[in-house]
């Protein structure tokens, strides 16, 4: 294909094989100095969280939690939509990209481990919106080309992404879940501004998770401290020989997607828990 631009008083033939790439680079390190002057004006949030197995049911969690101080805020139905590029450019790296529909709306969000800390609880920053289209663009390999992205995915319409067109991500995940928020309401500072969220799949499968919000490195050993004495509280009557916990995504990935899932193991953002 040939476009023909007039530059008067020339006539110049561009063949679009061969700038496509530039204009993907060029456009890619112009959203990267834009992303950097958003994040330079914009409050950093990390999220501390620490997954847990729910073995008994959620009712038995649900019990503990109100004996410990906590209510149950929301229970909302919402769907995660996860994409990367077809050779996942960012998943191994332990970069997740989705797309959340909620009841009160819907957003492109973008998941980044932050610094390595030790113990069970992962840290992640969170970009949201705008900010996390434009990271996750920078996050790229390189140029990507012919990519076709499905009209559907499992019998659903596949979100649109913003820019560039064509988009270079697809989507490898798409799973359907009740949640259950519970926020701490009690008198002891040990739990305060910690949350608890309760999550059960379309296909039956759940998880709990205790999250906190920092906003700087500095706090996260504390926070990191007092998650795992919330998670020792609330599994203490569970079978430890049955007490790993496996995320949403990384169950789904297990049970659907083994050669992403070993990617993923290989590259380090996931534990391999196939055999557990």
């Amino acid at each position: 294909m040939k476009l023909h631009y007039v530059l008067s008083p020339f006539l110049v033939l561009v063949d679009c094989s061969r700038v496509a790439p530039f204009l993907f680079q060029h456009h890619t390190r112009r959203r990267r100095l834009e992303c950097t002057r958003m994040r330079s004006t914009s409050k950093r949030v990390l999220e501390i969280e620490q997954k847990f197995a729910m073995n008994d049911g959620c009712s038995h969690v649900e019990i503990r939690l109100a004996e410990l101080g906590f209510s149950k805020t929301t229970e909302i139905k919402m769907v995660d939509w996860y994409f990367d590029t077809p050779d996942w450019s960012l998943t191994p790296r332990d970069c997740w990209l989705r797309y959340r529909e909620t009841p009160r709306g819907s957003s492109w969000q973008l998941k980044k481990r932050g610094k390595k800390h030790e113990g069970g609880a992962t840290v992640y920053e969170e970009l949201k919106g705008e900010e996390a289209i434009e990271a996750s663009i920078t996050l790229l390999f390189s140029s990507i080309s012919d990519v076709s992205v499905p009209e559907e995915y499992d019998g659903h319409a596949v979100p649109k992404f913003p820019h560039p067109t064509p988009s270079p991500f697809v989507p490898f995940a798409r799973i359907e879940t009740n949640r259950q928020s519970w926020t701490f309401d009690g008198e002891s500072e040990a739990y305060d501004g910690l949350s608890v969220d309760l999550d059960g799949t379309d296909y039956g499968y759940m998880v709990g998770e205790v999250e906190a919000v920092v906003n700087n490195d500095g706090d996260v050993s504390l926070a990191k401290t007092r998650i795992d004495a919330l998670v020792k509280e609330i599994t203490q009557d569970q079978d430890a020989s049955n007490h790993v916990p496996v995320g949403k995504l990384e169950h789904y990935l297990i049970r659907n997607r083994p050669d992403h899932y070993k990617a993923c193991v290989q590259g380090g953002s996931i534990q391999d828990k196939s055999l557990l």
